[in-house]
């Protein structure tokens, strides 16, 4: 078992090494990229050492998309992989990116202008690499706090596309801080989990140039100078916090667990991308959806989400030299809802049922009522041993106060006796006489 499991693990980095335009910062990660997390939120709880977890996702919307030259039906589709690795008690690592995922390009732009293998379909050639450390526990490990290193390594696919979250094409990174809460922390699976994530996120993209026809022919343009490729450049790192809150409960359906998922999540930017980004503006939203673990080396998983803020910053319109075509779903730079689908594989170790749950809690509460007797034996020989320890000074002070006692009474007795008048012998009284 174990060799197999190396095998696939070997396949699928190899696998991994050909994505890109996955989405793993906080708050556009895809569906249950962590196997303790919710959808859209990482747990603070590692894998222990040896464990792996793949997972896959899947995420679908169409709609009715406004370009300046008019509405236009357009999808955006993606399909993610993943692997979690556990490395240690503590720290662990998540590797994650997109297989398939739509462009939605300007119609301005010609397949012979595209520089990728599919026209219509990007696949892409970014990484996303998380390094997660999480040194503190609290109340009896129901309450966990750390720390996630994230970064994104870009190719030379597309990297600035309509209703995607920004990216400027270079390698960027964020820090996050992950508390989470387990109300049955010795099996986390089994009971409520509650998760909360902060994100600082750098794009590190200052200078970079993100439209789509060559920079160095668009300045030579004379017709309109060098403003408007200045539109596509970036002046300085965009950044932005992202933000998740969520989390998971299961439920008993014949001898399987179903788990019942919430979660808000979102992005502020706090320097804007360039004017010619798609993607420019702030969001948040709303997901629900449900986890059916239905093997213990598999479980199904189906979800919504919906969009609750939409920002009001918009990208440079119907600009054809840049090669950037404005699109936005109801006025917003995002998908105004998605629904995910996907599979989760918990090779090692594997899911348990409710009923084998029970067993392991059974055996857990008679050890811990073992190991409290034991300790309880253990504490009333101590405290046998400390009581007896302090018995022996008291035993020699005893002797002391004994010995200075007797002292005492001889001293008194010897006050207390009259003393003896010496007797006269008779011959001493006759010369008297």
């Amino acid at each position: 078992m174990r060799s197999t499991s190396w095998v696939l693990t070997c396949l699928f980095i190899m696998t991994l090494m050909g994505v890109r335009d996955g989405n793993a910062q906080i708050g556009s990660t895809s569906a249950v990229t962590d196997r303790y997390g919710s959808f859209y939120a990482y747990s603070a709880k590692t894998l222990p050492f040896p464990s792996f977890y793949l997972f896959q996702n899947s995420h679908f919307f169409t709609g009715s998309g406004d370009r300046p030259s008019g509405s236009k039906t357009v999808k955006d589709f993606g399909t993610q992989f993943g692997m979690q690795v556990g490395i240690s008690p503590t720290f662990d690592v998540i590797f994650s990116g997109n297989f398939v995922q739509t462009t939605n390009l300007a119609p301005a732009i010609t397949n012979n202008e595209i520089v990728t293998f599919f026209k219509s379909v990007d696949v892409p050639d970014e990484l996303f690499l998380n390094l997660r450390l999480l040194p503190y526990s609290f109340a009896q490990n129901k309450i966990n706090l750390g720390f996630m290193l994230t970064g994104r390594f870009q190719g030379d696919g597309f990297y600035n596309t309509p209703l995607r979250p920004y990216s400027g094409g270079s390698t960027e990174a964020g820090l996050s801080i992950l508390a989470s809460y387990f109300s049955h922390p010795d099996f986390v699976e089994s009971g409520l989990a509650l998760h909360l994530n902060l994100q600082y996120w750098n794009h590190l993209d200052n200078g970079a140039y993100i439209g789509y026809k060559a920079e160095d022919s668009l300045r030579r343009t004379s017709a309109f100078g060098n403003s408007l490729a200045d539109t596509a450049v970036a002046t300085a790192n965009s950044s932005s916090v992202r933000f998740a809150l969520g989390g998971s409960y299961p439920i008993d359906i014949a001898g399987k667990y179903l788990y019942i998922t919430g979660d808000v999540y979102g992005q502020f930017f706090l320097e804007k991308p360039p004017e010619a980004a798609y993607s420019r503006q702030n969001y948040a939203y709303v997901a629900l959806g449900v986890k059916y673990q239905w093997f213990d080396w598999m479980g199904v998983h189906l979800g919504g989400e919906y969009q609750v803020l939409k920002g009001t910053d918009k990208t440079v319109g119907n600009n054809q030299l840049l090669g950037i075509d404005d699109l936005t779903i109801s006025k917003s730079d995002y998908p105004s809802w998605r629904i995910f689908t996907g599979l989760t594989f918990p090779l090692m170790p594997r899911a348990s049922s409710p009923q084998s749950r029970v067993k392991e809690e059974v055996v857990l509460e008679q050890s811990e009522r073992r190991k409290k007797e034991v300790e309880g034996i253990l504490y009333s020989e101590q405290e046998i041993q400390k009581r007896s320890q302090n018995f022996i000074p008291i035993k020699e002070m005893r002797k002391n106060y004994k010995s200075i006692i007797g002292e005492y009474v001889t001293i008194l007795d010897a006050k207390d006796k009259k003393p003896v008048e010496p007797e006269i012998p008779p011959e001493d009284e006759n010369q008297g006489n």
